[in-house]
């Protein structure tokens, strides 16, 4: 995921935040948010979590998301 995660950063530079956290470093931010496994993707607007995925998902569908969060 990551690859595609960066060409998204990239993508949406100017418009959304892209970021990577270790669970293994950080049980607790895992624990949080209820995370047991990798990839899990947590989308966020405006400091609120909309959405939270588990797994792994195609780059257009994370771009569907992105585009529908963004406009």
């Amino acid at each position: 995921m990551a690859p595609v995660l960066d060409e998204l950063a990239h993508d949406y530079a100017e418009r959304v935040k892209v970021a990577e956290i270790n669970v293994d470093r950080n049980p607790a931010t895992a624990s949080q948010y209820s995370i047991r496994g990798v990839p899990a993707l947590l989308f966020y607007k405006n400091g609120k979590l909309l959405e939270q995925v588990p797994g792994a998902i195609p780059k257009t569908e994370i771009d569907r998301r992105l585009r529908s969060m963004v406009g």
